[in-house]
């Protein structure tokens, strides 16, 4: 987990680091979260929430660092990944993570933020 309250420190450095979902937000299906680790929050509510700060901070060069946890075990995309993907959840959870990926990637454009970033 990448939570500074787990023990990471990957919070250093960052002026903005959110790493924080609620518990409650991870009952629904369609996520990952490991059997034995903290919650990983869905691809689509980090690119929102990456979305939001954006919106907050649109003047200047900034770095902006999200991570996706779709594709962790135990692989539970959700629909309609789940279904198409059935048989290679894995697959699925790389699907999600390549939409929402592609939300983020739209939504640089939309803003003019595209052309002049680095994308790794």
């Amino acid at each position: 987990m990448l939570d500074a309250a787990w023990g990471s420190r990957f919070d250093r450095g960052f002026d903005t680091y959110d790493s924080h979902f609620e518990a409650e937000d991870f009952s629904r299906g369609g996520h990952a979260q490991a059997a034995n680790s903290a919650p990983a929050a869905p691809g689509a509510e980090v690119v929102a929430r990456a979305l939001a700060w954006l919106k907050q901070h649109p003047e200047g060069p900034f770095f902006l660092w999200v991570h996706l946890y779709d594709a962790h075990d135990p692989y539970q995309p959700p629909e309609p990944y789940k279904t198409k993907y059935a048989a290679e959840p894995y697959d699925g959870g790389i699907a999600y993570e390549d939409s929402v990926v592609g939300t983020l990637l739209q939504q640089l454009k939309a803003r003019g933020l595209y052309d002049g970033a680095t994308i790794a």
